[in-house]
């Protein structure tokens, strides 16, 4: 019965995390414009932020010990630009119910390591003794990388318990790109 429980709550905790791709991002219009800046006028630095899309694997996919509810990732475009440097980031967040992951870096379908660099870490909430917890990490890209990616990435994140594939769609990527071109950020 607490298992049953726990994963219950688990479930609705997790709700969000579960579908692909939202119908509204299907296109790179729709993409493009889901993206929102914000100005911070002491750092002069603008961040500019795509919408939270998720990304699901199966158990063939993935080296892990999760209950079958939470096989998906979260993960959003970044950019922040200051004194006409842009920063372009792959943001990921994680929801596990075994403890932490501890992501260290991420390989591309091609073999290219990337090393990840821990945004936050939160314990979300507690079910019946069991830690919900949540990772936000930051994968740095180039823009050139992006440009020659546009129909698709693939990568696999590495941590001390477990390995999770996950695959950026191509109309989010050109919407992001298209966004950045019209804002001149390219």
């Amino acid at each position: 019965m607490k298992k049953y429980l726990t994963s219950l709550i688990l479930s609705f905790v997790l709700v969000g995390c579960t579908s692909t791709i939202p119908d509204y991002l299907t296109n790179e219009e729709s993409a493009e414009n889901t993206i929102l800046c914000e100005e911070d006028n002491f750092s002069k630095t603008t961040t500019c932020k795509a919408e939270w899309v998720s990304s699901s694997w199966t158990t063939e996919g993935a080296e892990h010990k999760l209950f079958d509810s939470n096989k998906s990732i979260n993960y959003r475009f970044l950019s922040e630009t200051k004194n006409s440097n842009t920063k372009i980031s792959l943001i990921f967040q994680y929801l596990n119910n075994h403890g932490w992951s501890f992501f260290e870096y991420a390989y591309d379908s091609e073999g290219k390591k990337f090393p990840l660099e821990r945004y936050s870490s939160d314990v979300k909430t507690v079910v019946y003794g069991q830690a919900i917890t949540e990772e936000i990490y930051t994968l740095d890209l180039t823009q050139a990388y992006i440009k020659n990616h546009k129909t698709g990435m693939s990568f696999k994140l590495y941590g001390k318990s477990i390995q999770i594939p996950f695959n950026v769609p191509e109309p989010y990527i050109k919407g992001f790109l298209n966004f950045l071109k019209k804002t001149k950020k390219i």
